[in-house]
């Protein structure tokens, strides 16, 4: 799936008259290399370009509406390149000469691409998902030899399933998950081999009512794969997606990332159960389009941290206490025109109203009680953990959110761990880290409409959970309560 991608072609501008090479008539041999981090570079073998700046003293862009299109001879396919920078440096003169290309993005697909192609004529996005064979627990193909001693012939059947379940996203899109079985005998029935191989594969796809361009589809993409990762406890990569277009044309689109695709993923290692959350999988999914979307940056941040793990735990410590803050800000905040809120304000302005000092002095104090009437993070920690529906000890939140304030104290004022007081003098900032980190994942779960019995089997009765969580929660001395399922008072 991850698999570098180096080969031989010829190339010309598509749809660009003012170049020499804008046909396949006038094309120029090269070779396309994309990487396992879909980094795209194109190197060809003569004048690619002419027209266009013919002194090359630094790397230059072309236009976005610059695109080259390439027939690739190993495979017979054809490519389209967008987001075209020149690379190489050359002189004007007329000697065969080599020119090298970085791309942007790269569509492929088994036929040319006429001049009137459109990259925004796409119905749909597929992601082969094999990977994950195990954790949706669906796979069925089944073997069984029918013996028949009175007669030559052996009957091998083979029997499988063809599962596919659908989940309305919204009113105009909508999310398949299928299986998708491929033999030789489906096309040639009759025909006589000698050997015959039976492959099963699962596709996620995710259709839309009407057309759109690939910036719509490689965003369904990306909010999947992140909705996934959540579910699985790890980030995990998808593989490149096929995009669909309206006539039912496949194209796979390749563009840089951070990592390459995910190869292999055990199921024993998820947090969540896939078969557990069928059901609901589709409103999970529709819950997390609206979470992400309202409650940014928190959500931002700690897919950031679930997909970039931070080379120092101080790091981690701090983003994760900045998302906790962005989470509560947006999500349980009290508003500005509450009750609360503004008896707070008026204290502060009775406070400066009665002040007899100088008026830097006052200048001063108003700048400091500027924000008082803001809750601490401390407050902000315990108020989003309070709504947890696990069976955790007030008590144990509430020296977990003090620890975790007097920690992030430490390291932004004095610039260190400082043992501020015994509850965070005895926790490590790492260990202080990854439970707040799981409890993020645990509170976003929670936000998208997980079930509360599906949540804390996932929190205590899984080989994650044993294996990673409990520890993690026992060096902060936070226990979860396997006897009873539901919040403690």
């Amino acid at each position: 799936m991850s698999t570098p991608i180096t080969e031989r072609g010829f190339f010309w501008w598509h749809d660009d008259p003012s170049e020499v090479s804008n046909s396949k008539q006038t094309s120029v041999p090269g070779i396309l290399t994309i990487s396992e981090l879909g980094e795209i570079r194109l190197k060809v073998y003569g004048r690619l370009t002419t027209s266009r700046n013919n002194e090359w003293v630094q790397p230059s862009r072309f236009p976005v509406y610059s695109k080259i299109q390439g027939q690739l001879t190993e495979q017979l396919s054809h490519v389209l390149l967008e987001g075209i920078e020149r690379l190489d440096y050359s002189s004007a003169d007329e000697s065969p000469q080599e020119q090298e290309f970085s791309v942007d993005w790269c569509l492929r697909r088994s036929f040319d691409f006429p001049e009137t192609f459109t990259p925004a004529d796409f119905s749909s996005v597929e992601i082969c998902a094999d990977e994950l064979a195990q954790w949706f627990g669906k796979r069925s193909l089944q073997p069984k030899r029918n013996y028949n001693n009175e007669s030559v012939e052996i009957q091998d059947i083979v029997t499988y399933d063809r599962w596919k379940v659908e989940y309305p996203v919204s009113a105009a899109s909508v999310l398949t998950i299928e299986s998708r079985t491929y033999s030789p005998i489906t096309i040639f029935p009759d025909h006589k081999w000698d050997r015959i191989e039976f492959s099963q594969h699962f596709y996620l796809s995710i259709k839309t009512e009407q057309t759109a361009d690939r910036s719509l589809f490689l965003t369904f993409h990306n909010v999947l794969e992140e909705f996934l990762s959540l579910l699985l406890g790890r980030y995990h990569h998808l593989g490149w997606p096929e995009l669909v277009s309206s006539t039912g044309d496949l194209h796979t689109l390749y563009f840089k990332r951070s990592h390459p695709p995910t190869d292999n993923f055990d199921a024993w290692l998820a947090l969540c159960s896939f078969p557990k959350l069928e059901q609901d999988f589709g409103s999970l999914f529709h819950k997390w389009l609206e979470v992400k979307n309202t409650l940014v940056p928190a959500i931002q941040i700690y897919i950031a941290t679930l997909r970039h793990p931070f080379a120092y735990a101080e790091d981690r410590f701090t983003v994760l206490a900045i998302g906790i803050e962005c989470l509560h800000r947006r999500w349980l905040a009290e508003p500005e025109n509450s009750d609360s809120i503004r008896m707070v304000k008026a204290k502060v302005q009775r406070i400066l109203d009665g002040f007899s000092g100088s008026p830097e002095d006052k200048l001063w104090l108003t700048e400091k009680l500027a924000y008082a009437h803001e809750p601490s993070l401390r407050k902000r920690i315990k108020e989003c953990l309070k709504q947890l529906p696990l069976p955790i000890a007030k008590k144990s939140l509430v020296e977990f959110a003090g620890a975790c304030t007097n920690r992030r104290n430490d390291l932004t004022h004095e610039g260190m761990e400082r043992h501020t007081s015994e509850t965070a003098g005895s926790l490590s900032t790492g260990d202080l880290g990854s439970a707040l980190a799981h409890f993020f994942h645990f509170l976003i779960l929670h936000l998208i409409g997980m079930k509360s019995d599906i949540l804390f089997e996932a929190a205590t009765n899984s080989f994650y959970s044993r294996q990673i969580i409990e520890p993690a929660l026992s060096a902060v001395r936070i226990r979860i309560d396997t006897e009873n399922q539901g919040p403690e008072s």
